[in-house]
């Protein structure tokens, strides 16, 4: 794994693969997840218009809708070719409020000048987590929120994660909420929050008829990790963490 190969990441998907990732969210299999987890984001971010730095954007996506909901964005990539795109895209979808910087997450200059943060599917992809989040740290203004939503336990396991290592020599590693906490802990934030969360539907019925909501139903389908297979089966999934500096 190396930086070189996030950076070449794009060039070397081929013709259909930057169709595919310039057209994100709406090209990918995946799209309902990814719009359910960025409106999840914003429920929780400060109120725009304040200023908000965007982790790992690559072709700018949620760089795009975040401005388009009245965020000041910075958004951030290692891949020059990845911020080409995101500026097609920030012209394409007209969005104000909005620039876009080449550089390593892991090696920011600001200090102090952003109100929030958000690594979405991105700090995983870190080569030194700790130097990465002490970046973002200094970026944010006392006060200042990060969020992260990162692949569980297992993820750097996975089929496809062990291909894109193979292949594209790019990082991916495990990134469970207790590490982000861990990390979080010596950087410095004051507090850290957990919010596990499915973004799959799940009907709820009764024996008596599908109208008829039972509160231990819910309980159970929304429940938070209780039991010692609760919170192993929630470390394994996506989880979202809140941290203050």
């Amino acid at each position: 794994m190396s930086k070189q190969g996030e950076i070449e990441y794009l060039e070397n998907l081929g013709s259909e693969g930057k169709v595919h990732a310039f057209n994100k969210p709406f090209s990918d299999a995946d799209c309902s997840r990814y719009l359910i987890d960025l409106g999840f984001i914003m429920t929780l971010l400060p109120s725009s218009p304040c200023r908000l730095l965007d982790l790992g954007v690559g072709t700018g996506w949620t760089s795009v809708f975040l401005a388009k909901r009245g965020y000041r964005v910075t958004g951030v990539d290692i891949s020059p070719q990845m911020i080409a795109l995101a500026e097609k895209n920030r012209e394409r979808y007209e969005a104000e409020n909005l620039n876009f910087l080449v550089s390593d997450f892991e090696g920011l200059t600001f200090d102090r000048e952003f109100d929030c943060a958000v690594f979405y599917d991105s700090l995983h992809h870190a080569i030194d987590g700790p130097k990465a989040l002490n970046s973002v740290y200094k970026a944010l203004k006392p006060g200042g929120v990060c969020i992260t939503l990162e692949p569980g336990a297992g993820h750097s396991r996975t089929q496809d994660s062990r291909r894109a290592i193979e292949e594209f020599d790019i990082t991916e590693k495990d990134m469970h909420p207790e590490k982000v906490i861990a990390l979080a802990e010596k950087t410095g934030f004051k507090t850290a929050r957990i919010f596990h969360f499915s973004f799959l539907p799940t009907e709820i019925r009764n024996k008596t008829g599908p109208y008829r909501v039972v509160k231990d139903k819910i309980r159970q389908v929304f429940r938070i990790a209780r039991t010692p297979g609760d919170y192993t089966r929630a470390l394994s999934e996506r989880n979202l963490v809140l941290m203050k500096k």
